[in-house]
């Protein structure tokens, strides 16, 4: 006797037995002839094949781009915080420009007070310094 399964797919098995061992019929002589062959199906009951709903092929594609997309993510927001940092430096520095320039319009505006020509004459006179007008050159810039 030989069991035969057709295709995974299909769900009924036959069972094939030679004409020779078979039992015989009660209506039949009981000298079997060659040519008869006794085909037994057994009732088909469903096979309930389980279809995944993703392959292995398809997780792994998943999962790669899940894992790429994660990567793109995690490199944007490192961007981000790395302009982030940069501006805040860049806004440090510019504070920094903005109190040198006005410190150097400060003393500036002091040297000119200081070399007013007034000026210079009121502390030559409280130094008891005269002024002679035959020491005196004109430049011109």
């Amino acid at each position: 006797m030989g069991l035969f399964a057709l295709h995974p797919e299909q769900a009924s098995l036959a069972y094939a037995m030679p004409a020779e061992k078979a039992a015989p019929l009660e209506d039949q002589p009981s000298s079997p002839k060659k040519s008869q062959v006794h085909l037994v199906q057994k009732p088909a009951h469903k096979v309930h094949s389980q279809k995944r709903f993703l392959t292995t092929a398809d997780w792994i594609k998943l999962i790669s781009m899940f894992m790429v997309t994660a990567a793109c993510l995690i490199f944007l927001v490192a961007s981000k915080a790395q302009y982030m940092q940069a501006d805040q430096e860049l806004k440090g520095i510019q504070a920094q420009i903005s109190d040198v320039q006005n410190n150097k319009n400060n003393i500036q505006q002091k040297v000119n007070e200081l070399g007013n020509y007034d000026r210079v004459m009121e502390v030559a006179k409280d130094q008891g310094l005269t002024m002679d007008e035959d020491n005196i050159r004109n430049v011109e810039e």
